[in-house]
């Protein structure tokens, strides 16, 4: 049975971009080569580099491509905000330019979000990394109190669903550079449902050289920012103790190692188990490098 187009709510899709040309054009196929029946509009926006336009090929009347330039803060969260505000779709997604959707992934998640008022849909992830997909799932259902825990790195930005009103009262932080979506999430879960599909219907690609790596300066002081700005994660010593070992991660990379230790002080001083921690020593006592054990940790589908 064909569906009815004119049943689906329009979607669409910011993906900020730069200096990604071959990336980009991966990212945008994917979006436009979706199998919902509906209307999708596809906006790149161009952060800190010229618009310059990808050539892709697509033969429906309700898809749509549109080249932006990023007219707020630089960076990713100004780029993501600036999409968002431009868009026409009812319902707004997001897709980072290294990353690329699953055909089913615009439906399915339709589906879920119109049987709810107020709420933000994810899916389950592959992480594409040393040549093989490994195959993670977000939790079926976050809650303000497991983000304070934890963030899932499976809800991924790249996953997420939402009506676009809902977005535009929540827009991100456009001080971070780092942790966005972690920052962004926390506000989400204080006003609406967070919720995922058990199914893995995004790719998201760790074959190439992270942007963390090299801008561990970013890391420490968002991080430290992010702390400022929700004092409630005092209130979780496992999840203060996890950001805080990232922070010192962070200094130890920088070379910065009185930082680095006073901050690894804290964290084990709420949680004496926190692996990351550890980590942390091993960068001080120049056993092993920063990078290469990022680059281990992403090998096998984890992140610091």
């Amino acid at each position: 049975m064909i569906e009815k187009r004119l049943d689906w709510p329009k979607v669409s899709v910011v993906i900020p971009t730069r200096d990604r040309p071959t990336l980009l054009e991966r990212a945008v196929r994917s979006v436009l080569a979706q199998d919902y029946p509906g209307a999708v509009e596809c906006l790149v926006v161009f952060d800190q580099s010229p618009v310059v336009p990808v050539s892709v090929q697509y033969n429906s009347w309700d898809r749509e491509l549109r080249f932006l330039r990023n007219s707020r803060s630089p960076g990713v969260s100004g780029a993501r905000n600036s999409g968002a505000l431009v868009a026409k779709g009812e319902l707004i997604s997001f897709c980072d330019d290294d990353d690329e959707w699953l055909p089913g992934k615009s439906r399915k998640q339709v589906k879920m979000l119109t049987a709810m008022d107020h709420a933000t849909v994810a899916c389950g992830i592959y992480v594409r990394a040393g040549g093989r997909d490994i195959t993670r799932f977000a939790p079926a259902f976050t809650s303000y109190a497991n983000l304070l825990r934890n963030f899932p790195m499976e809800l991924n930005s790249s996953t997420w669903m939402l009506h676009r009103a809902d977005f535009v009262e929540l827009m991100y932080d456009e001080k971070m550079r780092y942790a966005e979506d972690c920052e962004w999430l926390l506000r989400v879960a204080r006003k609406m449902k967070i919720v995922a599909l058990h199914e893995p219907l995004v790719r998201i690609h760790w074959d190439r050289r992270s942007w963390v790596v090299g801008r561990w300066r970013y890391v420490a002081e968002d991080l430290s920012y992010l702390v400022e700005k929700h004092p409630e994660l005092q209130n979780d010593h496992f999840g203060l103790a996890r950001i805080y070992s990232e922070i010192a991660f962070a200094y130890a990379a920088l070379g910065r190692k009185t930082e680095a230790r006073r901050w690894l002080r804290e964290a084990l001083s709420l949680n004496w188990l926190e692996i990351r921690a550890y980590l942390t020593l091993l960068v001080l006592s120049g056993v092993v490098g920063p990078s290469t054990i990022f680059r281990t940790i992403n090998f096998f589908g984890r992140g610091i």
